[in-house]
């Protein structure tokens, strides 16, 4: 037996004993098909954080694990029908926000079990993602920004930035009050340049040749006393990522993802508001919480 072969054979054997070691399986929903044969809007499916589930294809017989964390659910599954004559091939979908952190497209043994434990699924992704966010909690706190070194003009007292028109923002959302005046002023110049710019700012994932990004909104993150500018997308789901300005004024959207995903998938109609509502919704009481979404400004 050649190393390829017995490569595939470890894999499907890996694959059967996790599916045998998961307790809990959900139905199908036809809705996870992205139309060429993989199962990406699955991501979109709610499963619990910690909590691993199965299902089964039932046109294709395909089978698929499903791992929910707080920044959404990560999804591995067969590419082809078992048991008619095709390679084994095991392939995953996640939030943006996880992709670089499970790794190359190519799912290996040691990124499957990166991802779920085969002999106990209760070790999984969604234990990894918990700690670093609450490392990068207890980092965010632990460092002071001096906001008052940024040279914006402040507003008078008790004055906040204009927001969305009051009869446009959700119950869910609410408006930026009590904060800090030069914190007010930042996001204030930031919704200002990022309009200028007709949505369009410079994408740091992408400096290296001068990337964009087209944004639909822009929004604060509040936890605590802490208010950070985020941009909002036009997609299927979307890492809230820190909004800031370079010393030419030019707003960039940056790497560093301050929070979890927002979820608004086209297939069932999810504005952007109630997807943002539905976030906030499920970080309260959480305590791996980064915070609330509020402050939306729509272009």
């Amino acid at each position: 037996m050649n190393n390829s072969i017995a490569t595939v054979s470890f894999m499907a054997d890996r694959f059967a004993k996790l599916l045998a070691n998961i307790a809990f399986e959900i139905p199908f929903e036809p809705e996870w098909k992205n139309g060429t044969g993989y199962f990406d809007h699955a991501v979109d499916c709610y499963v619990p954080e910690g909590r691993v589930v199965k299902a089964v294809c039932p046109s294709t017989q395909r089978r698929i694990v499903l791992v929910g964390t707080v920044l959404g659910t990560v999804v591995v599954f067969e590419r082809y029908t078992p048991d008619i004559g095709q390679p084994f091939i095991l392939t995953w979908h996640a939030p943006k926000a996880l992709r670089a952190f499970i790794g190359e497209p190519a799912l290996t043994s040691d990124t499957l079990e990166k991802i779920v434990c085969t002999y106990h699924p209760q070790e999984n992704i969604s234990k990894h993602v918990d700690r670093l966010i609450d490392d990068g909690i207890k980092a965010r706190i632990a460092r002071k920004v001096d906001v008052a070194s940024i040279h914006m003009p402040a507003p008078e007292k008790g004055v906040a930035c204009r927001v969305v028109p009051d009869d446009e923002v959700s119950s869910d959302i609410r408006p930026l009050v009590e904060i800090d005046a030069n914190v007010t002023a930042l996001f204030a110049a930031v919704v200002k340049a990022v309009h200028a710019a007709k949505g369009v700012v410079q994408d740091d994932h992408r400096a290296s040749t001068g990337g964009t990004l087209k944004l639909c909104g822009v929004a604060t993150l509040d936890n605590g006393d802490s208010s950070i500018p985020v941009g909002l997308i036009d997609d299927e789901y979307f890492s809230l990522n820190e909004l800031y300005l370079d010393e030419a004024g030019v707003p960039h959207v940056s790497t560093r993802s301050v929070a979890g995903v927002i979820h608004t998938p086209k297939s069932q109609n999810v504005t952007l508001m109630q997807g943002i509502a539905n976030y906030n919704k499920a970080m309260e009481g959480n305590r791996f919480s980064c915070g609330q979404v509020n402050n939306v400004v729509q272009f």
